[in-house]
């Protein structure tokens, strides 16, 4: 069993933890980066919110239904005392008007396919239904002409083919949908008539594709619908995911970031912090996604124990997604080996388990070597804390080592711990610590 290699590695990015330099970064004038309060659909916005500097922006929700309840006849009451407040409290706008299960009944009389949704008494129009669509995008040209100018207004959400939400979402039994006559090409075409009719109504303002990965298991059509969006309107369309939480997995963040270099990016929080066990680590998550701006919950942000995480994270949204983690010189690198000299797995014996779960190990900390050569803190901590599990499976199937491996994996706790409180030094020292370990029970398990 060879660990040589993993310890090669391993010391590649033993350098990440030396001490961020003093840069500084402004407030960026007049941006719309920054923290939005969300709340629930057609709820007002609390005093303490409006009052609070650091807080960026509101994000109202508001049915297609409650502003357009006939047609040609507009109810525009609580997004005018919307951006009323936002022009009084100097407060950017993230505007939603959702169609889907809140289409306005008018429009199934003038026509337009309804879609039961299995075992509720909830219906939505085909996505695809031109007469939906003609009604839906002649709204979106009345609702441009509303507020497209209105100084407040950062970013007004595409929606259309969606359902509760303004998500690529469909949801429900594939078979079901095809049934109704869904096939990739209606839905692709659909979000791109109102893409059109979006960026068109708003010439002036960001419009923003709140994405999922797949749509009726289909992973090719999303990427296709955003292809579109960019390659059409290029920076103005923004991506968002609704889906932040503390769990958020390594790849969708990644994903968000590599986005976040042609694009603006933001997060939305998938719940409240009580659902989602947690909110600081759902920040980071943001941060290390390229999140240029995040909503989070009014509860959340009303609650005095969040007030730090919140100025934390309206703080670090001012910094350029492409300079938030630039503080590490390239001096600080040095001129380290950081090539691969060779397969953990060859030579190594042990059970199919313990070859895979060193396979394993040797990928994370391949991806926490590269995240620290694109000066990510957080990231290469969240493949530091995924190889401290790995280290789990080898301590079962290596028990000769399993004393030094669990002390590899509290050091691995505490240096997570510090990269997470920012203490570079710190981690720096832990990680070391960490190193000296793992020769010992490479001594222990591998002699020839």
């Amino acid at each position: 069993m060879r660990f040589q290699p993993l310890f090669l590695s391993m010391m590649s990015i033993f350098a990440l933890f030396y001490p961020l330099s003093s840069k500084s970064y402004g407030q960026a004038d007049a941006s719309g980066h920054g923290v939005y309060d969300l709340n629930g659909m057609e709820e007002d916005f609390r005093p303490a919110v409006l009052e609070a500097p650091i807080i960026r922006g509101l994000s109202p929700r508001v049915k297609w239904s409650t502003v357009e309840p006939a047609e040609g006849r507009y109810n525009w009451s609580y997004l005018d005392g919307v951006f009323q407040l936002a022009a009084k409290y100097n407060k950017k706008i993230i505007l939603r008007v959702h169609p889907g299960v809140f289409t306005p009944e008018w429009v199934y009389q003038a026509g337009a396919q309804r879609l039961q949704q299995p075992g509720r008494s909830v219906s939505m129009p085909a996505p695809w239904d031109p007469v939906y669509l003609t009604k839906w995008t002649n709204f979106v040209k009345v609702l441009g002409s509303h507020y497209g100018s209105h100084p407040s207004l950062y970013i007004v959400a595409v929606a259309g083919p969606t359902m509760g939400s303004v998500e690529f979402h469909l949801l429900g039994p594939k078979p079901a949908w095809e049934r109704a006559g869904y096939t990739p090409a209606k839905v692709l075409d659909a979000w791109k008539a109102c893409i059109d009719a979006f960026a068109q109504a708003f010439p002036n303002k960001a419009v923003a594709l709140n994405i999922t990965f797949q749509i009726l298991g289909n992973q090719e059509l999303p990427r296709q619908i955003i292809s579109y969006g960019l390659d059409t309107y290029g920076r103005r369309v923004f991506l968002q995911g609704n889906w932040l939480s503390v769990d958020t997995p390594a790849q969708r963040l990644s994903i968000m970031r590599d986005y976040s270099k042609k694009t603006t990016v933001g997060f939305q929080m998938l719940g409240t912090s009580e659902r989602m066990k947690g909110l600081r680590k759902a920040i980071e998550n943001a941060l290390v996604g390229g999140a240029s701006y995040l909503e989070i919950y009014q509860s959340d942000l009303i609650k005095a124990k969040f007030k730090a995480d919140i100025q934390y994270a309206a703080s670090q949204l001012q910094i350029p997604a492409d300079q938030r983690k630039a503080g590490l010189s390239p001096e600080t690198f040095r001129s380290q080996d950081l090539t691969w000299s060779g397969d953990l797995e060859e030579g190594m014996g042990g059970s199919p388990e313990g070859r895979t779960a060193a396979r394993q190990l040797m990928e994370q900390l391949r991806q926490a070597k590269q995240s620290a050569l694109n000066r990510d803190l957080q990231a290469a901590a969240g493949e530091l804390q995924n190889a401290r599990n790995t280290l789990d499976i080898l301590r079962e199937q290596y028990p000769q080592a399993s004393g030094r491996l669990l002390e590899a994996q509290t050091k691995l706790d505490q240096t997570v711990d510090s990269i997470n409180r920012r203490d570079f030094r710190q981690a720096r020292q832990l990680y070391r610590e960490t190193l000296q370990i793992l020769k010992a029970a490479k001594r222990e398990v591998l002699s020839p």
